[in-house]
C-alpha cells in the first residue's frame, strides 16, 4: 500500500509541477496578446467614430495641437473622447498627435510613462511595454501611414486582468487532478483484484502441480510394480509351458493325461501372453518401450494373423479387402502384428457363430488405413472411453463370460501412437465395432 501512496505523491507533484512551468511559460504571452489585440479593437473603433474627423480638421486648419480645445471646432472632442473610454477597463488612455503632443488624457492620477513612436512598433501598428509598477502598456498606431504616426497609448492594470488566467489554470489543474486521481485509484482497485485472482490462480496452479506429480509418481510406481512382477513370473511360467509341452507330447501318456497337459500348457501360454502384455504397457507407460521399424509386407503379415486366430475361430465368416496384393510398409513389425492380433481375437471372441468378420487395408494420402469390423455384440457408447483405460471392460457380464484383463486395446491404442499413427474405433451396443488403425506411409518404402 506504501508503494501505492508514493506513486500517488509522485502522480500529484509532476502533474502541478508540469502545470506551473506550461502557466509560467504561456502567461505574460497570453495576457500580451490578448491585451494587444483589444488596444487594436479599441483604436479601431475611436478612428472611426472620432478620429477621423478631427485628425482631419487639424491638417485642414493647421492648429496648434496644445491649444486644440480652444478652438470651438474641437470643443466636443474631449466629451467624446472620454463617453467612449470611461466604460473601460482600463488604467489611462492617452493620444498624441504625430508622436510627441499629448491631446488626451484620461485618468491623470497615475504617473505618466509616455513611450513614444519607435520601431518597437509592430509593422507600424502597436507595441506593448510594462512600467515601472508591472502595468502594461500598449501603444497603438492611429494611422498607420503617417511619419510619424498619431498614437493612442492605453494603461491596463495586470494584476486584475491576469486573474481570470490564474482562476481558469487552477481550475484547470483541479480537473485534471481529480481525473488522474480518479483514474490512479481505480487502477489500484483493478491491480489489486488482478493481483488477487492471480494469487489465488497460483495458488490453484500449485497445488494442481504437486496432484498431477503425486498421481505421475504414483502411476510410475505402479507400472515399475506391474513390470518387476511381471519379469519375475515369466521365469516360472516358461518352465511350466516348456515341461507341460514335453509331456503332453510323450508317447506313454493315455488319452486323459494327455488332455490334462494340453490344458496346462494353453493356459500357461495365456497367462504368458497376459502377463507380456501387461509388461509392454508397463514399459509404454514409463517411456522404455522401443519402436524399431523394419520394412515387411503389410499384406503376408495381415494373412498370418488370420491363420495364427484360426484354431480359436467359431463358425465365423472373415471377408478380406486389401488395396494391393503387396504392401511394403516401414514400421515395427513385431508391433504392428501384436495390435492386429489383439483387435482380431477380441472380434473373434465378441462375435456369435455364423457372425461376420471385414479386414480391409485402405491407401490414404499418407497413411496406410487397417480397419477390422465385426457384427458382433459391440460396446456401448458411453462405456467406449472405458474400455480403452486399462483393465476397464464395458460390461461385466461379458467379461465373466469370455475371458480377459481387459489390456488389450488400451494396449494397441498406445502401440500405435507410439509408431506415429492413430487409433480410433466406433461400436454400438448390438450392432458390432469397427477398429480403424492408421499408420503412416509413402510411396519410398517400397523402394
Amino acid at each position: 500500500m506504501f508503494n501505492y501512496i508514493k506513486s500517488f505523491i509522485l502522480i500529484v507533484v509532476t502533474i502541478l509541477l508540469t502545470s506551473f512551468l506550461g502557466y509560467m511559460k504561456t502567461e505574460k504571452n497570453l495576457l500580451e496578446s490578448s491585451i494587444e489585440r483589444n488596444a487594436i479593437n479599441i483604436r479601431n473603433i475611436f478612428n472611426r467614430l472620432i478620429w477621423e474627423k478631427y485628425s482631419f480638421m487639424l491638417e485642414m486648419y493647421n492648429f496648434e495641437p496644445t491649444r486644440m480645445h480652444e478652438k470651438p471646432q474641437f470643443m466636443y472632442f474631449e466629451s467624446e473622447a472620454k463617453l467612449l473610454f470611461e466604460p473601460l477597463d482600463v488604467i489611462q488612455v492617452e493620444i498624441f498627435y504625430k508622436g510627441e503632443t499629448k491631446v488626451f488624457s484620461l485618468n491623470k492620477y497615475l504617473e505618466h510613462v509616455h513611450h513614444p513612436y519607435n520601431h518597437d512598433l509592430k509593422n507600424n501598428i502597436s507595441s506593448t511595454s510594462t512600467d515601472n509598477q508591472g502595468n502594461i502598456i500598449v501603444t497603438v498606431a492611429l494611422n498607420p501611414e503617417e511619419n510619424p504616426p498619431s498614437v493612442i497609448e492605453i494603461t491596463y492594470d495586470a494584476k486584475s486582468l491576469i486573474r481570470p488566467f490564474r482562476i481558469t489554470w487552477i481550475g484547470f489543474t483541479l480537473v485534471v487532478l481529480f481525473i488522474c486521481s480518479s483514474l490512479f485509484l481505480w487502477s489500484v482497485m483493478k491491480i489489486r483484484e488482478s493481483s488477487k485472482v492471480l494469487n489465488e490462480q497460483f495458488s490453484i496452479n500449485t497445488k494442481l502441480k504437486k496432484a498431477k506429480e503425486s498421481i505421475e509418481e504414483i502411476s510410475s510406481q505402479k507400472s515399475q510394480f506391474l513390470a518387476n512382477v511381471s519379469h519375475e513370473l515369466k521365469t516360472p511360467l516358461n518352465a511350466i509351458i516348456g515341461f507341460s509341452d514335453l509331456i503332453r507330447t510323450a508317447e506313454v501318456l493315455g488319452t486323459e493325461h494327455r488332455e490334462y497337459a494340453n490344458d496346462i500348457y494353453y493356459s500357461g501360454n495365456h497367462l504368458l501372453n497376459l502377463i507380456n502384455d501387461i509388461l509392454d504397457f508397463s514399459k509404454s507407460e514409463l517411456n522404455n518401450l522401443e519402436i524399431k521399424p523394419t520394412l515387411f509386407d503389410l499384406v503376408r503379415l495381415t494373412e498370418t494373423c488370420i491363420r495364427m486366430t484360426t484354431t480359436k475361430r467359431k463358425k465365423i465368416k472373415i471377408v478380406k479387402s486389401f488395396f494391393s496384393n503387396k504392401i511394403l510398409i516401414k514400421s515395427d513389425h513385431k508391433r504392428v502384428k501384436q495390435v492386429i492380433l489383439n483387435i482380431l481375437s477380441n472380434s473373434i471372441k465378441f462375435t456369435n457363430e455364423d457372425g461376420l468378420i471385414k479386414i480391409s487395408i485402405i491407401r490414404l494420402p499418407s497413411e496406410i488405413e487397417i480397419e477390422i469390423s465385426d457384427n458382433g455384440v459391440g460396446i456401448p457408447e458411453k462405456d467406449i472411453a472405458k474400455a480403452l483405460s486399462v483393465f476397464g471392460q464395458s460390461n461385466t457380464e461379458l467379461s465373466r463370460k469370455y475371458d480377459g484383463a481387459g489390456i488389450g486395446l488400451p494396449l494397441s491404442k498406445k502401440l500405435v501412437e507410439l509408431m506415429g499413427g492413430a487409433f480410433e474405433i466406433e461400436s454400438k451396443e448390438g450392432s458390432g465395432t469397427v477398429v480403424k488403425i492408421r499408420l503412416p506411409y509413402r510411396e519410398s518404402n517400397a523402394a
